[in-house]
């Protein structure tokens, strides 16, 4: 038997990460929104992967502008 819980309880927080394309600096920026467990830590370096993974825009052109819903 399967034990779910739910998004407050099951220790999951979503964060907004604020980015933009570096190839194309004269867009307006774009906002991702992602649930991390509670307490994980999202650094600039990692917040950029999942950018890149998610919106499927290379690595290298993506910049991470600000981490909005940061603990702390």
């Amino acid at each position: 038997m399967k034990h779910t819980q739910r998004k407050k309880t099951g220790g999951l927080v979503t964060r907004n990460i604020v980015y933009k394309s570096s190839k194309y600096p004269h867009t307006r920026y774009r906002e991702l929104k992602v649930e991390v467990p509670r307490g994980e830590i999202i650094d600039a370096h990692y917040a950029a992967g999942m950018v890149a993974v998610r919106t499927g825009m290379p690595l290298a052109d993506v910049n991470i502008i600000k981490i909005v819903g940061m603990d702390g």
